[in-house]
């Protein structure tokens, strides 16, 4: 059985980087561009913390497309 995602963010913990985000699922790119940028502008912007960041991009998506949690609802945040 393979480890998959938690496989791949274990890897790169390993070698120092902090934190990652992940997702449950493949998604469409435009819903990872989306939730990316909006949670890139909270993290440079806003200053928020990186939780509360994801957290606030997979809201405005949630509103976006209330009928489509396949779009927003795969998004994870491994580390600090």
């Amino acid at each position: 059985m393979s480890e998959g995602v938690i496989g791949l963010s274990r890897a790169f913990m390993a070698v120092g980087v902090p934190s990652v985000v992940a997702t449950h699922w493949n998604t469409s790119d435009d819903a990872v561009q989306e939730i990316g940028t909006d949670f890139c502008t909270s993290l440079l912007d806003k200053k928020m913390i990186k939780v509360k960041a994801l957290g606030q991009a997979m809201l405005k998506q949630r509103h976006a497309h209330a009928d489509k949690p396949e779009l927003w609802g795969a998004f994870f945040l491994i580390g600090k």
